[in-house]
């Protein structure tokens, strides 16, 4: 297909009609090269700089989210050393429980260890105070302490002067009154070889519950 020129030799944008296909060559205008490669530059030009703004957003992106991977990774020195340091801290946790249960564990054995020694001294000096043959002599009723109480005290008899363990030979030594046996209430040191013991005794007790004695007419019928 020919081109249509005017009288003036130079071609009209109305008779211009690029095609897909068109191929400049030697023959064409000059005008017409020149317009086609200006647009070709523009586009370039446009490209460019669409690709260099899409750089310039996309590129902090992509820096940050790789950033963001790379300190997540566990194969990443700052997640190597996180994970060491929790390591640590549980390790040092475990440690200080395991020393707590050790403790714990020889407080008990001590314990253990005291209630057998106490166990074992005191059947011994239980048999000891069996071997002694010791009891209470000179058992006295004392006054009434509250309503249907009476004290009594009596004195621990077969007791040895340098008897180290007088307290609890005392208080482990019972007392029969009135048909029932009473471990003593207080205890007392009254010198070399001499141990008191008292008791309050609720049961039988009929002086120390008030009553009518007799009644009397002061009227004088």
């Amino acid at each position: 297909m020919g081109l249509n020129y005017q009288s003036t030799g130079v071609l009209s944008d109305k008779d211009y009609e690029p095609k897909a296909n068109y191929t400049a060559s030697e023959t064409d205008p000059l005008k017409v090269l020149v317009n086609t490669r200006r647009m070709t530059t523009r586009s370039w030009i446009k490209i460019l700089a669409a690709t260099l703004v899409a750089l310039i957003v996309v590129l902090p992106i992509l820096f940050e989210t790789n950033a963001h991977l790379i300190n997540q990774c566990p194969l990443s020195p700052k997640a190597r050393d996180q994970i060491r340091g929790e390591w640590q801290k549980e390790v040092f946790v475990q440690e200080n429980l395991r020393h707590e249960w050790q403790r714990e564990e020889e407080e008990r054995k001590y314990k253990r260890e005291e209630w057998k020694r106490e166990a074992e001294e005191h059947d011994r000096e239980k048999r000891e105070r069996q071997r002694m043959g010791m009891f209470w002599d000179q058992v006295e009723a004392q006054r009434c302490t509250t309503y249907g109480t009476r004290e009594y005290t009596a004195y621990l008899a077969n007791l040895p002067i340098d008897y180290p363990h007088w307290i609890e030979a005392c208080k482990e030594t019972m007392l029969e009154v009135h048909g029932k046996s009473y471990f003593p209430k207080r205890c007392e040191d009254l010198g070399p070889g001499v141990v008191m013991g008292r008791w309050e005794v609720n049961l039988n007790e009929p002086g120390c519950a008030s009553f009518w004695d007799w009644l009397k007419n002061k009227m004088g019928l």
